[in-house]
């Protein structure tokens, strides 16, 4: 290959590979971006989702636990008709 073919085959080539690689670089950067952008968006979008659920979880474990105070008193007051009864029982 003569120094004018390798000249011309460059002259030809060189270009055509520069902007091929410009526009991967851009497909690439652009992809990047895009991605950088809806991920941003999304935990922006759900961080409020998120919140609710945990106040969520909070209230239902108040909730249990105050159910089970409840049911503590309800067996309490229970025992105390039932120890009634029998004390009115006793009585002639």
């Amino acid at each position: 290959m003569t120094a004018i073919a390798l000249y011309a085959a460059v002259k030809f080539w060189l270009p055509l590979l520069t902007a091929f690689g410009l526009v991967i670089k851009a497909y690439g950067s652009t992809k990047r971006g895009i991605t950088a952008w809806a991920d941003t968006l999304m935990n922006n979008h759900l961080s409020h989702i998120q919140a609710a659920t945990e106040e969520t979880a909070r209230l239902l474990r108040d909730a249990i636990k105050s159910d089970e105070e409840h049911r503590k008193a309800d067996l309490e007051v229970l025992q105390e008709i039932k120890t009634g009864i029998e004390v009115l029982k006793d009585r002639p």
